[in-house]
């Protein structure tokens, strides 16, 4: 704007004049920026409706189908500084009673102290750990060195360091970073250079998993398999169980407690000792091996007849049974697995003149078979078993012994409600009481946890909360926007202006209220025995009975949370069914009320923007806001050039009147005259 200095040469105020005449036209481009600020203020107002709505659906959302929470559980550790545990729905209601006696370990060994620029030979060996096994070949030099070639190949299964214990001594230390026995680390190969290091103390004898049978008679079942003969033998059990004789022709299944996986190695072994059969009588050669009878003859003894036979034919007798000559396959063992519900057997012929121990390879054909019978069988004579057990060797013999271990390689070990449990880990474990999960934190032997599986209804209730209050948020908003001010007396149109919403007039709102309010006191159908049909059933209301109509008629929910906790624990099957029901039996939600909020709440959450009531509306005010600023600059741009206008003419004006006065002094001048 240019500066002037208006009104020297007439006296007149020009500047005030132009001000006042730019204010007159200027007026439109006021109207437009409290058009655009109204504009702007929608737009922030219908975000915030937005993300109110928004949060309302999911709350709603969270009241039926896989986020329901009615039949939630809860578990409550007694100590949760000895146990924690975590309950899924499928847990079952109750107490257990748990004692943590040992947590599993990380296997961790030393080395003793040695210089840490001491020469060590070259070696190759091998390190497993949790059947991960790698073979190393170590090229010699110091324990720095020996340090990085392990960790160069078991840096993921262990962690290898060297640490400086005094002076310029170290140690080797290693450590599995897998937890219970399964984590041991197991060093194969170089005994001397280990040794000399102080790592191992010598070899390890090998280590076997054994399952021992105990003969009992209940655990013998007739056997399943295909017989010749009929059986005429006997079973005779020793009193302590150690062992079983068979007599005569006889096969049994031995019923394993509960199958056992075999590997390549797995043996049954047994002591086993046979006895032949006493020896046949002899027979009595002196009977005839036939009777020779006649045909029918005719006496007459006194004057009476009789038929009598004539014994002149010959007839054989019944022959003696003949024992069968079974040779050597005269007992014997077998193992029974099943494999696609069908039974399979694999027998094995024990050498009757054999003594001592056997040792039945079962394991190196039939390795990942699961058995679960054993096939004890004698054809003749007496045979003995004894001693049997199942043996799997864990470990191979030239397995080197640690010298320095600093945490064994331990599972951890509980007692749930009395029996012994054994697990390879701490945390995680859920394969122990059904639809919990237990983390071990510490063990305690002397003390019992007591752990209570029970509803958790507390969560539903939080989110039965959310929902009413989320609803609540979104009724107080649409009250503020859409409510409608009145003039009780003249003066007050601003005043009302200000008061009402600004989006009095819009019924989009009005329509999704109303909506909403019809969803909230409909009745539902339900099939389930007990079913909940009204909201307030729940104890979720607009009001108490005898509330006052202010209170009612804001439509706000309130909730009876005594009377909300006795239904979700008397009846939840009902509250889960009145918020989201299946009606025809598809397996998906079609009815109830939560189901009935998102369907209505649906076009104002969607994600597809031009299908979204909220979003169009927003667009909407940012077109009408851009339209603003466009107006708005152009009636600035004729504001400029109408005050260039004004300010040329009074600038003209100036101008002349300054003129005509120079004019008139200078007349005056002429004439003698003054200006007085």
């Amino acid at each position: 704007m240019p500066v002037t200095m208006g009104g020297i040469a007439s006296g007149i105020q020009t500047d005030d004049i132009i001000d006042k005449l730019l204010n007159v036209e200027s007026a439109p481009i006021k109207k437009l920026q409290i058009e655009k600020q109204e504009y702007l203020e929608k737009q922030e107002a219908l975000k915030q409706m937005g993300s109110i709505l928004k949060e309302l659906h999911a709350s709603a959302k969270d009241l039926y189908g896989f986020r329901a929470s009615y039949d939630d559980k809860k578990a409550i550790s007694s100590n949760p500084s000895i146990l924690e545990a975590i309950a899924l729905k499928q847990a079952d209601k109750g107490t257990k009673h748990i004692i943590v006696e040992r947590l599993a370990g990380f296997h961790k060994i030393i080395s003793d102290n040695i210089e840490k620029n001491e020469k060590l030979p070259a070696a190759d060996f091998s390190i497993e750990v949790n059947g991960i096994k790698e073979n190393i070949r170590f090229r010699g030099g110091t324990i720095e060195n020996l340090r990085d070639r392990i960790d160069e190949s078991m840096n993921k299964y262990m962690t290898s360091m060297i640490m400086n214990t005094t002076g310029s001594k170290y140690v080797l230390s290693l450590e599995s970073k897998t937890s219970g026995e399964k984590g041991e680390i197991l060093i194969s190969g170089a005994k001397d250079l280990f040794k000399k290091i102080g790592l191992v103390s010598g070899q390890r004898d090998a280590d076997s998993e054994k399952t021992i049978i105990a003969f009992d008679n209940k655990n013998f079942y007739q056997y399943g398999g295909k017989l010749a003969d009929k059986e005429d033998g006997t079973l005779n059990i020793s009193p302590d169980g150690k062992s079983a004789e068979m007599k005569g022709l006889l096969w049994r299944e031995f019923a394993l407690p509960v199958e056992k996986e075999l590997k390549k190695d797995t043996a049954l072994n047994f002591n086993f000792e046979y006895k032949a059969p006493d020896a046949p009588e002899k027979e009595d050669e002196t009977l005839p091996y036939k009777i020779e009878f006649g045909p029918t003859e005719k006496i007459v003894i006194k004057g009476i007849e009789l038929n009598s036979y004539n014994i002149s034919r010959e007839r054989e007798i019944e022959r003696k049974p003949q024992k069968k000559d079974f040779k050597d396959d005269v007992s014997g063992v077998g193992i029974v697995w099943d494999e696609n519900g069908e039974r399979k057997e694999k027998l094995f012929t024990v050498q009757k003149d054999s003594k001592e121990i056997q040792e039945i390879p079962i394991g190196s054909e039939l390795e990942g078979k699961k058995i679960n019978k054993i096939v004890f069988y004698c054809n003749d004579g007496s045979s003995i078993f004894s001693n049997a057990v199942i043996v799997t060797p864990l470990k191979g013999k030239d397995i080197l012994e640690p010298k320095n271990v600093i945490s064994k390689a331990e599972n951890s070990k509980m007692k749930i409600d009395g029996v012994s449990v054994e697990r390879d880990r701490n945390e995680g474990i859920v394969d122990l009481i059904k639809g919990i999960t237990l983390s071990l934190k510490s063990a305690r032997p002397e003390e019992t946890v007591i752990l209570n599986i029970d509803n958790d209804i507390d969560k539903s209730i939080e989110k039965i909360k959310k929902f009413v209050d989320n609803y609540n948020r979104y009724v107080d908003m649409n009250s503020a926007l859409t409510k409608t001010a009145t003039i009780t007396k003249a003066g007050e149109y601003d005043k009302m202006k200000r008061e009402t919403g600004i989006f009095s007039s819009d019924m989009t709102f009005v329509s999704l209220l109303n909506q909403l309010k019809t969803a909230l006191s409909n009745a539902y159908l339900s099939k389930v025995e007990k079913p909940i049909r009204v909201l307030p059933e729940t104890g979720v209301h607009t009001g108490e009975i005898k509330s006052s109509w202010e209170s009612i008629k804001q439509g706000k929910l309130q909730i009876n949370e005594p009377k909300l906790r006795e239904v979700i624990i008397s009846n939840p099957e009902g509250i889960r069914n009145f918020f989201g029901t299946d009606n025809d039996g598809d397996n998906r939600t079609d009815g109830g009320l939560a189901f009935a909020i998102e369907r209505v709440l649906e076009p104002y959450v969607t994600p597809v923007e031009k299908q979204n009531i909220i979003q169009t509306k927003i667009a909407y005010e940012k077109e009408s806001a851009k339209g603003a600023d466009e107006r708005i600059e152009r009636l600035q741009m004729h504001l400029k050039a109408y005050e260039e206008k004004l300010r040329k003419k009074f600038a003209t004006m100036e101008k002349s009147v300054s003129g005509a006065k120079s004019q008139r002094d200078w007349m005056n001048q002429q004439s003698g005259g003054s200006d007085k």
